[in-house]
Parts: C-alpha cells; structure tokens; sequence
C-alpha cells in the first residue's frame, strides 16, 4: 500500500511542476506581447520626430507592431488554458500550431521594416 501512495505523491508532483511551467510560459508570452506592444508605441513616437516618412506608414508599422504583440498575448492565453486541460487530463502534449508560427512571421516581417525605415532615415 505504501508503494502506491508513494506513486500517487509521485504523480501529484509531477502535475504540479507541470502547472507551474505552464503559468510562467504564460507569463513569458504576456512580457512578450507587452514588449512588442510598447515598441509600436515608441517606434511611431521615435519616427514622428526623426522622419520625412509618410504618417501613414509610421501608423501601419506602429499597429502592426502593437497588433502582433496583442495577438501574442491572446494565443499565450489560449495556449495556457489547452495546455492546463492536458495537464489535469493526462493528455499528450498539445501542438502550438499554425498560430504561433504566423505570430513569429509578423514579429520577424514587422521588425524587418523597422530596420529598413531607420536605414532610409538616416539617408
């Protein structure tokens, strides 16, 4: 009976370490989206002053930014509660998918542009 309990202790720990590497990668997509938010803010804060570009530019670059980070935070919370279901069911590892894949393309293309809108500036 004993070995039993031991296992069961086993489990339960298991789970539990589980569950905390599941709240701070949620954290981690909740600073990440926070970040990639606040560069929109000051990339069109810092390109209004330094640049003849158009408004409109610095305006799709700023809410694509902050829309990207926005959808980071939103797929960390769905992933958060999918990945907690798996845990309390003793489900097999749920997939990030397409999603977080599309939200890396958005980060890696909107930081593309930033770089080249700060090339042409200083030309």
């Amino acid at each position: 009976m004993a070995l039993h309990a031991e296992s069961l202790d086993t489990h339960t720990e298991d789970r539990r370490r589980s569950h905390l590497a599941n709240d701070r990668t949620f954290l981690a997509w909740l600073r990440t989206g926070l970040t990639i938010i606040a560069l929109g803010m000051a990339s069109a804060q810092f390109l209004e002053r330094k640049s003849a570009s158009s408004p409109v530019f610095i305006f799709l670059l700023s809410t694509l930014l902050a829309g990207t980070g926005l959808a980071m935070m939103a797929i960390g919370w769905h992933r958060y509660h999918q990945v907690r279901g798996a845990i309390d069911s003793d489900e097999p590892h749920v997939h990030a998918g397409v999603a977080v894949a599309g939200i890396a393309f958005a980060a890696i293309m909107a930081g593309f542009i930033s770089i080249i809108i700060l090339v042409l500036i200083e030309f």
